[in-house]
Parts: structure tokens; sequence; C-alpha cells
């Protein structure tokens, strides 16, 4: 183990243990993973999200922003803020796949670039993530 990863790791320990202890609500549960609490939640860019729960998160939010892009059709009014919310909650996803792949979150805005789109979004389904510890936190293989 070299020093860098000894000193990530008691950063990473050090900051879980100050979350853990001083801004955990008392009614908040989660999942202990290498020191650190995993964050499932969905609005967040905290953390890392492995090739499984991405898909599986952008399974969920296809079928709504189907239904937005149809509404946007027939009721501009529900359909474009319904398309929004898919779109921030599919950015957000995509941030913390971007973590587990050990890359910033502001690649993100590489998707917004015509066909390179598409390159980063096969790269965020099939990539594989870092294996054990990185920046982000601790991997959830």
């Amino acid at each position: 183990m070299t020093e860098a990863e000894r000193f990530l790791e008691e950063k990473l320990r050090r900051g879980a243990q100050t979350r853990e202890t001083a801004a955990r609500p008392s009614g908040m549960s989660g999942k202990a993973v290498g020191g650190a609490v995993a964050r499932a939640g969905w609005f967040t860019t905290e953390g890392r999200l492995n090739r499984m729960g991405y898909f599986l998160r952008m399974l969920c939010v296809f079928p709504v922003a189907l239904v937005g892009s149809v509404l946007c059709d027939q009721v501009p009014a529900l359909g474009i803020p319904l398309l929004g919310a898919t779109v921030v909650v599919n950015a957000l996803q995509g941030v913390k796949r971007l973590h587990d792949l050990g890359q910033s979150g502001w690649l993100i805005l590489l998707c917004l670039v015509p066909i390179v789109n598409v390159g980063v979004g096969l790269w965020l389904l099939f990539g594989s993530g870092d294996k054990g510890v990185n920046r982000y936190g601790a991997s959830q293989d």
C-alpha cells in the first residue's frame, strides 16, 4: 500500500467518523461500507454507484422520462417539469457513476456534446469501476 492510498483511507475514515457522530440524525440508517456510510440517495452526488446500480436506476428513470415526453405534447405544464426532474436525477446518478470510475463529476457535462454523449453513456453503463477505495469513497462491490 502506497503512502497516498494510506492517506486517502485515513482521510475517509476520519470523515466517516465525523459524519456519523456529529451530522448523522438518530433515525438515519445506512450500511457501513469500508468505514463510511453508504448513501443510497438519489438526490446527492456523494459516493459511488456501480454498474448494476446505475443501470437499475436508469431503468427506473426511463419510464418517467417517457411519460414526461408524451405529456410535453399533451399538457406542457406537467410534462416539462417532469422531464426536467428526470434530467436532474440522471445527471446526479451519472456523477456518482463517474466517481466510481475514478473521474470528476464535471465530466457529466460531456453529455451535452452531440455524438460524444453516446460514448459517455456507453462508458457509464459498461466501464468497470475502481476496485477498493478511491478518492470518492469505498467500492460498493
